[in-house]
């Protein structure tokens, strides 16, 4: 429920007859608008159920809030307020448009014979992606991370890298993996280190750009598998970077900057 905004030049009256009038809140008459379709149900006394669009995606709930008190005899005033509340719903697979699933390229299949045919479940492709666009991808998903941090980094080097290399996308993301980033910056933090958040290097790793990273020289290809956790949403690269250098920073003490940091952090 919005709250009722009091101007700086509210008299006395005014002032008064808010903080003291019982039952004010429910006397609140509510309005919404939703930019982007759903439904939203009404139980009183401010609570409210809403039901997104089949297809998903992005949402901005925007309430306004008006207190009308215009038949007061002695002293009429209107008041108002608006709030605004940001909801990500995922896309059912079946409504990502068809570039876009053929940008992210088919999720690889494991065999009834593969070594991970024992984890198969935790290998299926993802039923439902996240849109992230040039609005949304500043939106916050947790205390400490943005969405915009999880998509797909645009280092494509094909001939349609221009058309690849933009936003919108749709990504896979688990939600728990955000939770555990949250939960090693809140150790890391205990340690006595002041790390605004956590670098996130790459997040969400297409199929498509999965296969196109191997083919390339140089580490990044090498360290790159067909299975990675990272075309599930489910994994992330990241280092600690508190003094903004774009380098990880010395975890360990040691005066150098090179693995062991990682270990000390993993540990």
């Amino acid at each position: 429920r919005p709250e009722i905004s009091l101007p700086s030049e509210t008299d006395d009256f005014v002032h008064s007859y808010v903080s003291t009038h019982p039952n004010l809140e429910d006397e609140i008459q509510v309005a919404w608008q939703s930019d982007s379709g759903g439904e939203l149900k009404s139980f009183g006394e401010g609570r409210y159920e809403f039901i997104p669009d089949a297809t998903g995606g992005p949402v901005i709930l925007r309430f306004r809030g008006v207190l009308d008190r215009g038949g007061l005899d002695n002293h009429p005033f209107t008041l108002s307020g608006e709030t605004a509340i940001k909801f990500l719903f995922p896309t059912p697979i079946d409504q990502v448009p068809q570039q876009a699933l053929e940008d992210i390229g088919k999720f690889p299949v494991v065999g009834s014979k593969s070594i991970l045919a024992p984890y198969r479940d935790y290998y299926r492709p993802p039923t439902h992606l996240y849109r992230v666009d040039e609005e949304n991808q500043n939106w916050r998903i947790s205390p400490n991370f943005e969405l915009g941090d999880f998509d797909l980094h645009f280092d494509y080097t094909t001939p349609d890298a221009p058309r690849r290399n933009q936003l919108p996308q749709y990504i896979a993301l688990d939600p728990k993996l955000v939770l555990k980033l949250e939960q090693i910056l809140e150790g890391i933090r205990e340690q006595g280190f002041e790390a605004p958040t956590l670098s996130i290097l790459a997040g969400f790793r297409s199929p498509a750009y999965n296969h196109w990273k191997i083919e390339q020289p140089g580490q990044g290809g090498a360290y790159t598998s067909n299975y990675s956790r990272h075309i599930y949403g489910c994994a992330a690269d990241f280092y600690v970077d508190i003094d903004g250098d774009g380098k990880m920073d010395d975890m360990n003490g040691d005066g150098k900057i090179d693995m062991e940091d990682a270990a000390w952090i993993r540990d």
